[in-house]
């Protein structure tokens, strides 16, 4: 350790970084050290310059090197240090363990431990996919980072970060997703890339409709990441502050390029007056245009979702990784169908989320029956819960069908009409 007295001496501008397994006290007590702010049992303590934190028991969480140290509840009860200094942004948990290091910006809505976005990529990606998509909120509306969509990248705990296949083949273009616990965790260029302990599809696809596209569109880079070419250096992707991108494109051409030593698959358009000639990824679309090149010789209106592909010799390959055509036709009064697909979607969201929750609170019950019953307990009041047992019995039914058949007259003369509202019934059809 260094030596406290010369410290005490050094000029507060000096910088040191003074480390969670210093002793504090003793620079307390030369007032080397003071104490700032305290609110949810967490003292801020500063050296003058630098900030770092302490608990109420006086356990050192955040070593005094920041410019600026939060406190602060993202979700759910979920407390987290939003650390900043120089620019950077560190993430450390309650107890001062690091999660996040180095980040440009931060949300903390990053932290939600469930999410929800609308799949506009699911990609080749090294032995697997990368599925990606733009966060909505309930209403299935596109949120927003400085006006731009926001997007999350799901990666798996595997070699390059890939999705499965037998994961991702269940996740269709325009798919809601369902994401659970998902935690920032970028990795140079992809600054979107997050973890995660659950990920599965909530309903269909959306219609390719103008009017779902146009919100997730990016109306703030005019060039294609950064530069008018196919890739961008390792350097200069560092210094992006995104990886994905959807744009809407008249007249773009998809073609088989057989001049190469191994076919490839690309895609030319124009974008704010710079043409660009990008692989496409997208095995969806791939498979139609192998099957018929000539339809999408020219492609009069098409969205496209643009990514940064992984560094390979120093460089991230500007790739096309989702290619959605509008329906030409958006809405058609008179076909039932077309008009069912919103409620078809939405009831299938909230079905899967209330046998979900159904079965959560059946698994409770049981637990509290069976606690009861071996406690000997009838009934318990809590502040908000009021729970009384009652033991299996025998009881008698009333069979009104079989009443029916066997005394119809009885039956008839205590039957009263009475005027019913239009109602429907819904049955959900489950697959085999």
């Amino acid at each position: 350790m260094m030596d406290i007295n010369a410290e005490i001496n050094m000029d507060s501008s000096s910088n040191r970084v003074i480390d969670v397994d210093e002793d504090w006290n003793t620079l307390f007590s030369s007032g080397y050290l003071q104490e700032g702010d305290s609110h949810d049992g967490i003292t801020y303590v500063t050296d003058g310059v630098k900030w770092g934190a302490k608990d109420w028991q006086g356990n050192h969480l955040i070593s005094i090197k920041y410019d600026s140290v939060i406190y602060e509840e993202f979700a759910y009860g979920c407390f987290h240090f939003v650390c900043i200094d120089d620019r950077k942004i560190d993430i450390l948990d309650s107890c001062g363990k690091p999660k996040f290091l180095g980040l440009k910006d931060y949300d903390g809505r990053d932290f939600d431990p469930v999410r929800y976005f609308i799949c506009l990529a699911n990609s080749y990606k090294r032995g697997g996919r990368c599925i990606a998509g733009v966060e909505v909120d309930c209403n299935n509306t596109a949120m927003l980072n400085n006006g731009n969509p926001r997007w999350m990248r799901p990666i798996s705990e595997t070699l390059h970060g890939e999705i499965p296949n037998h994961v991702a083949d269940l996740v269709r273009m325009l798919s809601l997703v369902r994401i659970v616990d998902g935690l920032p965790c970028p990795t140079g260029a992809h600054r979107e890339n997050l973890s995660y302990s659950k990920m599965e599809v909530c309903s269909l696809p959306f219609p390719a409709q103008p009017k779902l596209l146009n919100q997730f569109i990016d109306n703030t880079h005019q060039f294609i990441f950064g530069n008018r070419g196919k890739a961008v250096s390792v350097d200069a992707a560092l210094e992006l502050d995104y990886s994905l991108m959807f744009i809407r494109v008249q007249n773009a051409k998809a073609y088989i390029d057989e001049n190469r030593n191994k076919s490839k698959n690309r895609m030319r358009f124009m974008y704010h007056d710079t043409e660009y000639d990008l692989p496409i990824t997208d095995p969806t679309f791939l498979d139609e245009l192998r099957n018929d090149t000539e339809r999408f010789a020219i492609i009069p209106n098409v969205y496209l979702t643009l990514s940064l592909g992984l560094e390979f010799e120093g460089w991230h390959h500007k790739l096309v990784a989702g290619v959605i055509i509008p329906d030409i036709v958006e809405e058609q009064k008179g076909n039932k169908k077309d008009w069912f697909d919103e409620y078809e979607r939405e009831l299938v969201r909230l079905l899967d989320m209330k046998n979900e929750i159904d079965e959560q609170i059946n698994e409770v019950r049981a637990k509290i029956l069976q606690g009861m019953e071996s406690h000997g307990v009838e009934k318990i009041h809590s502040e908000q819960f009021s729970v009384s047992y009652t033991p299996a019995r025998t009881v008698v039914q009333f069979d009104s069908k079989s009443f029916r058949m066997e005394n119809e007259k009885l039956y008839a003369r205590y039957c009263k009409p009475r005027v019913r509202e239009a109602s429907i019934v819904v049955k959900r059809n489950v697959k085999e």
